[in-house]
């Protein structure tokens, strides 16, 4: 018999052809598995019905518990689903990713050992308790260990830790809600373990509800993102990371630009804004490039800073010769 069971919450929109992948995949969780709860952000493929046909049993059985979002995004579905949850630790599993390894979760689940945060990385090595310094770095994307992925995934959160201290989803950050969740759990735990496993298999989908934004949008958030990051970390031992963190996410907004079809000159004028408001420097930011980034990365980071025409521009080449060379690679585990 197990000791402890799990919910996973799947926040969903428009997935209905992936979902039942994700909802199998938990299923191989047999009695581990508490109850799954789906959270359809007001999708049109009218999912309700699909699951009603698909899994009767298991939803008569409450094992499926299947609810409607508010249409406000991923983190605020999350939070719709955590008032659902009973069990001892609660999981999240986005609509068109998959759990793999099962058995490693179960087993972890069987031990007598009780965790605040249980994280699950198929880039360790071994097995080990992590203190809250390096977890939160790991977080934060400040370190290369990168143990302690930033999204809500892959990882299992205490359900009582994380309802006596209110941990949220931020309701109005849509890119890095999940590391602002994440920040948020760390900081009232005490007891985090890193398995040396990988139990997540992330599937590329455009469609999915962390759909990417278009840049005006992303550089809003952005913006937010930094302003709930400088909220959340004020007062405690983690303030000082607060320029690496402003750099990072200067660093992304890059990306976001690459990825869109925003001219230059728009890019351009957005990232000496960022700059300007966030009150990062040009120094502050190469510094972080070069410890972090490989060198072609760096010059490029510290050029969209220094003279934003010319960086953005080889960057979005660059982006696009390496999307090309990964044509057709569209899953990973983590």
């Amino acid at each position: 018999m197990l000791n402890k069971k799990i919910t996973i919450i799947v926040p969903t929109y428009n997935a209905v052809d992936t979902i039942s992948a994700s909802i199998d995949s938990a299923f191989r969780l047999g009695e581990a598995l508490d109850q799954l709860v789906v959270v359809d952000d007001r999708s049109t493929d009218n999912l309700q019905n699909y699951l009603l046909k698909k899994y009767p049993e298991a939803i008569k059985a409450k094992k499926i518990r299947y609810i409607v979002g508010e249409g406000k995004g991923a983190g605020e579905a999350r939070n719709q689903a955590l008032k659902f949850v009973k069990s001892e630790y609660l999981m999240f599993l986005d609509a068109d990713d998959e759990l793999i390894n099962t058995q490693t979760i179960k087993e972890v689940l069987d031990n007598s050992d009780t965790f605040d945060i249980i994280v699950f990385s198929g880039r360790a090595e071994n097995n080990m308790k992590l203190n809250q310094i390096d977890a939160m770095q790991s977080n934060l994307g400040i370190t290369k260990s990168n143990l302690y992925d930033s999204g809500p995934v892959s990882k299992l959160f205490a359900t009582d830790n994380i309802k006596r201290h209110k941990i949220m989803f931020p309701d109005n950050v849509i890119i890095g809600e999940d590391m602002i969740f994440n920040m948020r759990a760390i900081l009232v735990s005490k007891n985090i373990f890193l398995k040396a496993k990988s139990i997540y298999r992330v599937n590329e989908n455009e469609q999915s509800i962390t759909h990417v934004l278009n840049f005006e949008e992303s550089f809003c958030d952005r913006e937010r993102l930094v302003s709930n990051i400088k909220i959340t970390l004020s007062g405690t031992q983690y303030e000082g990371f607060l320029d690496d963190i402003v750099s990072k996410s200067f660093a992304m907004l890059i990306v976001d630009f690459a990825k869109s079809d925003v001219s230059l000159f728009v890019g351009a004028s957005n990232m000496k804004l960022f700059i300007k408001r966030s009150g990062v420097s040009i120094k502050e930011i190469f510094t972080f490039s070069t410890l972090y980034f490989g060198k072609i990365q760096a010059t490029l980071v510290y050029l969209s800073a220094r003279v934003p025409l010319l960086g953005l521009a080889l960057f979005k080449m660059l982006y696009r010769v390496k999307r090309l060379s990964k044509k057709g690679e569209d899953s990973y585990n983590i």
